[in-house]
């Protein structure tokens, strides 16, 4: 008996080991797919937004890629406003009418400005971060919250606002994945708003020729100045 009773033992013991082995096998082969999921999805920016001069479709195409890591629902995306000196909401997908109103402009001295200036990702619980009641809590029916700062050669160039319905908190693997995008994405911002700001000063100065041209053909010619 007690044979087999050391016996039973140590197939317990073994049946342990290789339990935690399996458990430890699945948390790397976890790792090793939200790796591959980041990378796919960075390839994926690295892409499209390689192909568009659009802002709106280059912010539009940044906040699905949001949603493809674990737990990100909704968002918006603000940004650096310089003639009113915040940040304006440019766009947003999923968010009811109330939030989009909430937190259509950042002014320069909000607590959502200040935090994202510190240059550091704020995680939290939605009602602690973008500071509404409990009532408005249960109306949006959002949990967890980040605010990610977007930087470009060190100026604060747009601000990332993304929640979550199913999580407090954002989940670690997630705050890697959109840290990793709002770092891949500043300088991709700043080439096509600079972009866009080029072709509208072209358009100015083409419209502004074209009144000239329409000015001088008006103009009467006295014939003294006549050659």
């Amino acid at each position: 008996m007690s044979g087999m009773s050391n016996q039973y033992k140590k197939l317990l013991k073994e049946n342990q080991a290789l339990k935690k082995q399996i458990i430890e096998l699945k948390a790397v082969d976890a790792k090793r797919l939200e790796a591959e999921k980041l990378l796919s999805v960075q390839r994926d920016i690295a892409v499209s937004l390689g192909s568009t001069n659009d802002l709106t479709d280059v912010l539009d195409q940044i906040l699905e890629a949001t949603f493809r890591t674990n737990g990100i629902d909704c968002g918006g995306v603000h940004l650096a406003d310089k003639e009113r000196g915040g940040f304006t909401l440019v766009s947003h997908k999923r968010l009811s009418r109330r939030f989009i109103d909430r937190i259509s402009f950042y002014t320069a001295d909000s607590p959502q400005a200040i935090r994202a200036k510190s240059g550091k990702p704020i995680y939290g619980f939605y009602p602690d971060i973008f500071l509404v009641s409990d009532e408005e809590l249960k109306k949006d029916n959002l949990c967890g919250a980040a605010i990610v700062p977007v930087d470009y050669l060190g100026e604060l160039v747009a601000i990332l606002n993304l929640v979550s319905k199913t999580y407090d908190e954002i989940p670690g693997n997630t705050r890697t994945a959109v840290e990793a995008i709002a770092a891949q994405i500043g300088g991709v911002i700043t080439r096509v708003r600079v972009e866009e700001e080029r072709e509208r000063l072209i358009k100015e100065l083409k419209d502004a020729l074209e009144k000239v041209k329409t000015l001088s053909g008006l103009l009467p010619i006295c014939a003294n100045c006549k050659f």
